[in-house]
């Protein structure tokens, strides 16, 4: 959890720059939208951010997870993703751009998120209990530039079709990429043996201290699509990015290895303590990491002053459902409120002329789930 704590506080000082200097859509996680950034010509510079937690508060996850634990039964998701764009759309809806990206994906079961825990915060085990399960792990970081058009294949005096799409050319020097499959059996509230393997893709090893070569980069790409149908008050909008997208790394430190709990010692309070005895091989290799794919389904409908808007985004077998609705307070100023079920969060936000706001939260005080979203046009 030290590589969650650390990715998460460089997606929020990209919340903090990008705060107070970027029309929201609906949906749930950072989508890149050639129908949406093609609409208008001109400038645009785009925000997003998610940061979202199943079995701890963000709180919890910046100091050590000592506190606010609530697993959910079946997969435990931790999820961050974090996109700015800045580009500039001509009048033949030609969008040239660039694009930094973070993303991290966490994903393991409800055993493995206890054992973090009470390990972590030195709570009992409960003596022979077991713990077992896969931790599952991808992050990158990445910049490039991008490239968006939008056509009208179909248009028609109350029907119009179109059809758009994205491309990324990318630069990274820095991912995690792999999965730890373990067991843990406890011999007493404080004490625990332990057997694990790991298939690690890394440029830096956060599972053991080792010291790797730094010279690790990755040129790729990635696609994005998207198909609008609008049919009277009704419209239609599906979404893909990430369609075809791929890093490709050289000389990237990859460790096939098998960790146990032989090198054991115990602090002044009769816990145990590990550095664990590493076997296996280590070494450099030429990786094509697989960028994730996500998808938007999205429908509306519109009357003289509102719009309702259903829903769901979907990622790594993860469906988001989402309900948003929009309210037109005047020529210039719009006002929306939203739902989503599968982090249980709430969306607000305002649209002012050529800027929007939008904030998701699914608590005020101790959230597990915050997101932001900031456009403007020029």
């Amino acid at each position: 959890m030290v590589l969650l704590r650390l990715y998460i506080k460089k997606l929020i000082k990209l919340f903090i720059i990008f705060y107070f200097i970027t029309p929201a859509f609906a949906g749930v996680i950072p989508i890149f939208s050639p129908q949406d950034i093609t609409s208008k010509n001109g400038y645009y510079i785009h925000s997003n951010l998610l940061l979202a937690s199943d079995p701890f508060s963000l709180s919890s996850v910046f100091n050590k997870l000592n506190k606010d634990f609530h697993p959910r039964n079946g997969r435990n998701v931790l999820y961050a993703n974090a996109r700015f764009d800045i580009g500039y759309i001509d009048k033949s809806d030609n969008y040239f751009g660039y694009v930094y990206r973070e993303e991290i994906f966490f994903d393991t079961n409800k055993d493995i998120a206890e054992f973090i825990y009470r390990t972590q915060n030195k709570q009992g085990l409960g003596e022979n209990k077991e713990y077992s399960g896969t931790l599952d792990l991808k992050a990158y970081k990445m910049q490039g530039l991008s490239y968006a058009r939008k056509f009208s294949i179909l248009k028609k005096e109350n029907y119009t079709v179109d059809l758009g799409f994205g491309l990324e050319g990318l630069f990274s020097k820095e991912m995690q990429d792999g999965s730890i499959t373990g067991r843990a059996v406890a011999t007493s509230n404080n004490d625990y043996n332990y057997n694990a393997t790991a298939n690690y893709n890394y440029t830096h090893n956060y599972l053991y201290k080792l010291d790797v070569d730094k010279s690790a980069y990755a040129y790729g790409y990635s696609s994005h699509l998207s198909l609008y149908i609008k049919s009277k008050n009704m419209s239609f909008l599906f979404l893909a990015n990430d369609l075809i997208g791929y890093l490709y790394w050289r000389h990237l430190p990859h460790s096939y290895v098998y960790l146990n709990s032989n090198n054991k010692k115990y602090d002044s309070h009769g816990y145990a303590r590990f550095n664990p005895t590493v076997s296996g091989w280590e070494g450099y290799v030429k990786y094509k990491q697989k960028l994730m794919q996500k998808f938007r389904v999205e429908s509306k409908y519109r009357t003289f002053d509102n719009i309702y808007t259903i829903g769901s985004d979907y990622i790594e077998q993860i469906y988001l459902p989402y309900v948003d609705i929009n309210h037109r307070v005047s020529k210039n100023l719009s006002l929306s409120c939203g739902y989503e079920t599968r982090f249980s969060s709430i969306v607000i936000g305002m649209q002012y002329k050529n800027i929007h706001f939008s904030i998701r939260s699914d608590s005020l005080t101790k959230p597990s789930r915050l997101a932001t979203e900031i456009t403007l046009r020029f």
